[in-house]
């Protein structure tokens, strides 16, 4: 089944993080679950999604990562 847009089409008119996720879902045809307020979350894949974050920063990185296996931890 061949996609009317790319995803980088339908991602680059959101401005907030929900927007992100959405169309994210929506490009995938992914089912949305927010259990424990986790972004998306599949029975194969966690997704978390961070809108202008600077990730070249270790500090930014770390925070991504320790709210995952936080996640991780509560599922």
């Amino acid at each position: 089944m061949a996609k009317s847009k790319r995803l980088y089409d339908l991602l680059a008119p959101c401005r907030e993080e929900e927007e992100v996720k959405a169309a994210f879902a929506n490009y995938f045809q992914i089912a949305y679950r927010t259990r424990y307020r986790i972004d998306l979350i599949t029975p194969q894949v966690l997704f978390e999604f961070k809108l202008e974050q600077n990730f070249s920063r270790s500090s930014v990185r770390a925070r991504a990562i320790a709210q995952t296996l936080y996640y991780v931890r509560k599922l």
